[in-house]
């Protein structure tokens, strides 16, 4: 049920922060510090965190169906009804696909992978949150004779490519915000803040339905009862409370410009600064390893004392070609954890996930708790890491030993 509700707050989280400019990412990543899910791994954490969108884009879907649907239906006088092709929304499709091109030639050369290994972290955020915040301000606050561009026909296929290249900078650096991206873009060479915010809007949809579907399919639909009610709730969360945020938006850009929301990014980048010097916001570089076997030496920080201690049991085993070592217990801020490293050692590349089942047992051999974690295909000696939320901290924290086991 706690996950439940859990799923429910991040819903809410993505619904109104995935269409305000102020970052989805860098207020997912303060949720995370505060919001603890119960026994989910690593890998579906990371899917459900882009998979809750696909809510988010049906509420643009459902509000703007009449204007993104090429196939009308036109009744004749003679009452006969023909279906017709609006050439308008064709030109419109059109330049939203040439919006997307940058960001598919990042996909295609892995520049997001190696961006989501190498900046998704607390302080980028943090920084991308203050700087997009200032830019905001800056292009609000400069003299511009007449906005060239105040409806969305208006906009050129020049303009959807430009504005495509700054949906990149978001695609790249985590905490820009790709609604903020886009809107700047669009403010910066004369297109209305009204046709602005409603083009990056359509842009959402094969922008974010891209990102979820790549990674339900990357975590090949293997998920338990229990993983696909989270992510359902967190999407028909995120749908409901879409549609209110984008009404709202709407209606506030016809009166109101984009400075607040310029200096509410700044405050929360400065907040996110703070909390991570203060500890209350911790990162782990979750990449692959492909050389020696992984030592966290992590430490646990006990909640009365405050003192650090460790837990670490370094016995490794070895299940169906797979080694297991380095278990290790987290207590943090943001997420009690379970965290071990796996190599590939069968001799030959894994083809398909494999779930592992890590059972926790005490000083009489009893078991006392364990974790199903999902490890994604491995080349030979290839290692990484499994990273499995839990509440059971202080019952787990005196295992004394383990076993592996493979679940068909």
């Amino acid at each position: 049920m706690l996950n439940i509700i859990n799923s429910i707050i991040f819903g809410i989280i993505e619904g109104i922060t995935e269409w305000l400019p102020i970052s989805s990412t860098g207020h997912l990543i303060l949720a995370e510090s505060f919001i603890k899910f119960e026994d989910i791994s690593e890998e579906f954490w990371k899917m459900f965190l882009v998979v809750i969108q696909f809510g988010a884009i049906l509420a643009v879907i459902l509000l703007f169906f009449n204007k993104i649907w090429p196939i009308k239906i036109d009744t004749q006088l003679n009452g006969k009804k023909v279906f017709k092709i609006d050439k308008n929304i064709i030109k419109l499709w059109i330049k939203i696909l040439i919006s997307c091109i940058p960001a598919v030639l990042i996909v295609l050369f892995g520049i997001d992978e190696y961006a989501e290994d190498n900046f998704e972290n607390p302080i980028t955020i943090a920084i991308m949150l203050i700087l997009v915040g200032i830019a905001f301000i800056i292009v609000e606050k400069r003299k511009i004779k007449k906005t060239r561009v105040t409806n969305i026909e208006g906009i050129t296929y020049r303009d959807a490519l430009i504005i495509g290249l700054f949906q990149v900078i978001a695609a790249i650096f985590p905490g820009t915000s790709r609604s903020g991206a886009t809107i700047i873009g669009a403010l910066l060479i004369g297109i209305s803040r009204v046709a602005a915010t409603e083009f990056t809007f359509y842009l959402a949809i094969p922008a974010m339905a891209g990102a979820s579907l790549l990674k339900i399919l990357k975590y090949e639909l293997d998920m338990s009862g229990e993983e696909i009610a989270i992510l359902l709730v967190g999407m028909f969360t995120a749908f409901i409370v879409s549609v209110l945020v984008i009404k709202f938006l709407m209606n506030y850009i016809k009166k109101h410009d984009f400075v607040k929301f310029g200096w509410y990014r700044i405050v929360i980048g400065v907040l996110v600064i703070i909390l991570f010097n203060m500890g209350v916001i911790e990162y782990t570089n979750n990449s692959t390893v492909n050389n020696n076997l992984i030592d966290y030496n992590y430490q646990i920080v006990d909640s009365e004392t405050k003192k650090n201690t460790s837990k670490k049991i370094n016995e490794s085993k070895t299940f169906e070609g797979l080694m297991i070592s380095n278990l290790s217990f987290i207590e943090r801020h943001s997420q009690n954890t379970m965290i071990a490293s796996v190599k590939n050692v069968s001799g030959k590349k894994m083809d398909n996930r494999v779930k592992v089942k890590i059972i926790l047992l005490d000083e009489e051999n009893k078991e006392i708790g364990d974790f199903i974690g999902v490890v994604a295909p491995l080349d030979v000696d290839e290692i990484t890491q499994l990273n499995i939320g839990t509440t059971k901290i202080d019952e787990y924290i005196n295992a004394y030993d383990y076993k592996v086991e493979i679940i068909k």
